[in-house]
């Protein structure tokens, strides 16, 4: 009778997952997680190309979720009523992140090595952009900054493995010291 290939590929990803969160991409170890998962190295290309792969199938959807959100935004933003500073969207990032806290650890802190390494970069990238959009007059150089920093500070939650009340506190720290100055500055900016 043949195995049920279905309960192998899900053992790989749980085996997987652990092994990238606790070794990250590059110094763990396929033999360990085939071992974990029940099957031979060999048999784990059955179910994968390769460990880049094996990350990808576990991190795509937080990707996914994260294009269709990044579109949502960015429709949102040609509206008269966006606030790039109201708080529920925030918020809602932070749901976001709890929702997927493990794939978004996999991409922010153990990536290394992947195709996903520089994926915090692409991340601030994506804000620079879509603050250069929305306010087109905004000097370059601190719109960069001001994406790094609130890039940064956003997955803060993430890398110092905060609980959730941890994070909604940290986001209203964030809003409370940053927001202000940012305001000003868009502010003084025609859309």
């Amino acid at each position: 009778m043949p195995k049920d290939k279905t309960k192998t590929h899900a053992a790989l990803l749980t085996a997987a997952r652990r092994e990238f969160l606790t070794k990250g991409f590059e110094k763990a170890a396929l033999n360990v997680i085939a071992e974990q998962a029940g099957i031979t190295p060999a048999g784990f290309y059955r179910h994968f190309r390769s460990k880049d792969d094996l990350f990808d199938a576990l991190v795509r959807p937080v990707l996914t979720e994260l294009d269709d959100r990044c579109r949502e935004d960015m429709a949102l933003m040609d509206t008269a009523d966006y606030d790039p500073f109201d708080e529920e969207g925030l918020f809602q990032w932070v749901d976001f992140f709890y929702e997927y806290f493990d794939e978004w650890r996999l991409l922010i802190c153990c990536s290394h090595g992947s195709r996903y390494e520089h994926f915090r970069d692409e991340l601030v990238r994506m804000e620079h952009e879509s603050a250069m959009s929305l306010y087109p007059g905004l000097d370059v150089q601190k719109s960069r900054v001001i994406a790094e920093l609130f890039i940064r500070m956003l997955v803060l939650p993430i890398e110092e493995q905060m609980t959730k009340p941890e994070a909604v506190e940290h986001v209203h720290f964030l809003r409370e010291l940053l927001y202000p100055g940012w305001e000003r500055v868009f502010h003084q900016i025609q859309r």
